[in-house]
């Protein structure tokens, strides 16, 4: 089980352990008088100042879901925006792209081998003297620059 903030800010802020207790709260909450129970942790003044809207308990298929949901609002829900020129080819030469191709998502298109987070990354795209850059998911073609976003 994760221990997550309402609203959910990406990253789970603890783990139960294996007494079904939130891990290492012995040492940073409880002068090490042992770990405590969520209830308990979820009522400490410092978690409820820290995260105003609560905390909650959630499955690890659970906390998947809802990561992967956040990582869409924060980075691939944005649309493709315009670069320069010079922008895109830079970092085609300096960062080594994962995928490229040509066609479908633009004359010519590439994904930076730098990862942002999970499996968000940046892509490039040119279409004649146009140039975009988004946030995608490499595993999802959906989330990808498309041939009408250069309309």
């Amino acid at each position: 089980m994760y221990v997550i903030s309402k609203p959910f800010n990406g990253q789970a802020i603890s783990i139960l352990d294996d007494e079904g207790k939130v891990a290492l709260t012995s040492t940073l909450h409880n002068n090490g008088q042992g770990n405590l129970a969520f209830e308990d942790y979820a009522q400490l003044e410092e978690v409820q100042r820290r995260y105003p809207g609560g905390v909650e308990l959630v499955s690890e298929e659970e906390f998947a879901r809802i990561q992967d949901e956040w990582l869409k609002d924060q980075y691939t829900s944005k649309p493709p925006r315009e670069v320069s020129e010079d922008h895109y080819y830079h970092m085609r030469d300096v960062v080594m792209p994962m995928k490229v191709g040509s066609g479908t998502h633009g004359d010519h298109w590439f994904i930076c081998g730098e990862i942002i987070t999970a499996s968000i990354a940046t892509m490039h795209a040119h279409r004649g003297d146009k140039y975009l850059a988004k946030e995608v998911d490499i595993n999802d073609k959906s989330t990808w620059i498309r041939m009408e976003d250069f309309t």
